[in-house]
């Protein structure tokens, strides 16, 4: 198995595991997650995860900001991220505003 251009081995195997399975890779590397993109494959960080979580009510929407706030004390996430995050959050909150 001949890595991806640019994909560390590990980050190759990982996604060619997940490949295989036919799973979404989670990971908070970007290089992972860019492996991942390149590969076609569906790819989720903390903060998409905790998203997932409130639309499936397995937690309390109301605790996304919280739980926002504490992935940034570890996460490195750009603007860029933290910007569909929110987006993501205000179109959940609008679907329960209008249920």
């Amino acid at each position: 198995m001949v890595p991806a251009p640019g994909a560390g081995p590990t980050d190759d195997l990982l996604c060619r595991a997940a490949q295989a399975l036919g799973r979404p890779v989670l990971s908070e590397d970007k290089q992972v997650l860019r492996q991942a993109r390149r590969l076609g494959l569906d790819s989720y960080n903390t903060l998409m995860l905790a998203l997932a979580l409130c639309a499936q009510g397995h937690l309390p929407l109301e605790d996304f900001p919280r739980q926002r706030e504490r992935l940034r004390g570890f996460a490195r996430y750009g603007a860029q991220v933290l910007a569909v995050g929110d987006a993501v959050y205000r179109e959940l909150l609008e679907e329960t505003a209008g249920s």
